[in-house]
C-alpha cells in the first residue's frame, strides 16, 4: 500500500493502525506529515501486524517518541519486518539508541535506513554493538548524521 504525499497530520490516523493489522505487507507513507501522533499510530499497527515486511516512513517530522515505539514493536516475536526506512526525520539519540538496541533483539530487519535525523557517536556505538550480534542486518544508512566516519565504517564491517 503507498500513501506517500498524503497530509495525514489533521486526520485521524488510527485506521492505519487497522489496516497494518489486516495483512498488509507493503506500506509507503513518505511525506504524509505524520507527526508524533501519526507515528505512535502506525507503530501500534507494526505491533499487530504478522504480516508486515517493508515499512517506509520518509520525511514525517517523526521523533524519539516513534522511535520508541517502533523500537518497541519490532522487538515482539510476531513482528516479521524486513524492512525500514526512517530517513528524513528528527530523530535524536535517545530514539536512535532505543533503535539500536531493539536491532540487537530483533532477527528479521534486514535493512534499516536512518539517513539524515539527529543521531549523534552515542547511536552509532550502540548500533555497532547491535549489529555485532546480529548478522541478519545487510544494509544499514547512517549517513548525514553526526556520527563520525570511523563509526559509520565499523559498522559496515560488520555487515
Amino acid at each position: 500500500m503507498t500513501l506517500d504525499r498524503n497530509d495525514f497530520f489533521s486526520r485521524n490516523s488510527s485506521y492505519i493502525t487497522s489496516a497494518l493489522y489486516s495483512g498488509v505487507t507493503h506500506l509507503s507513507m513518505n511525506k504524509c506529515n505524520l507527526g508524533e501522533d501519526g507515528g505512535i499510530s502506525v507503530a501500534e499497527g507494526v505491533a499487530r501486524s504478522r504480516q508486515l515486511k517493508y515499512l517506509s516512513l520518509q520525511h514525517n517530522f517523526l521523533m524519539d517518541e516513534t522511535a520508541k515505539w517502533l523500537s518497541d514493536a519490532v522487538q515482539r516475536p510476531t513482528v516479521q519486518l524486513e524492512f525500514l526506512d526512517l530517513s528524513c526525520n528528527k530523530i535524536n539519540d535517545a530514539g536512535g539508541e532505543l533503535i539500536g538496541i531493539a536491532l540487537s533483539k530483533n532477527r528479521t530487519i534486514q535493512r534499516l535506513n536512518l539517513r539524515r535525523n539527529n543521531l549523534n557517536e552515542q547511536t552509532g556505538y550502540t548500533i555497532l554493538e547491535s549489529v555485532r550480534f546480529n548478522r541478519h542486518i545487510i544494509s544499514l544508512h547512517l549517513e548525514k548524521n553526526a556520527i563520525g566516519l570511523n563509526i559509520i565504517d565499523e559498522i559496515n564491517e560488520q555487515l
